[in-house]
């Protein structure tokens, strides 16, 4: 969601509109995590902070983890339709 500025609105990005992510530096860090930095355009910024937040939302209403969330979303991935459907 973002500020319009006016009360009880909310944003949204179009469906299919372009936007820009570029992973822009990676630090691996001395215990053997790293750190990303990338660069977002308008679009992007909002779609990511739009869609995090109510990502975030619905784990804590559900009382899931992210982690049992992103398994949830990985193992019921459609299978691909074939030519002939």
């Amino acid at each position: 969601m973002c500020d319009t500025g006016q009360k009880g609105s909310k944003m949204s990005i179009k469906k299919n509109e372009p936007f820009t992510l570029t992973l822009h530096d990676i630090t691996e860090n001395e215990d053997g995590s790293a750190t990303y930095s990338f660069d977002l355009d308008h679009g992007a910024h909002k779609l990511v902070g739009e869609i995090g937040l109510q990502f975030l939302l619905y784990c804590a209403v559900l009382q899931v983890s992210t982690d049992e969330a992103f398994d949830i979303l990985l193992k019921s991935k459609p299978e691909e339709e074939t030519e002939n459907d």
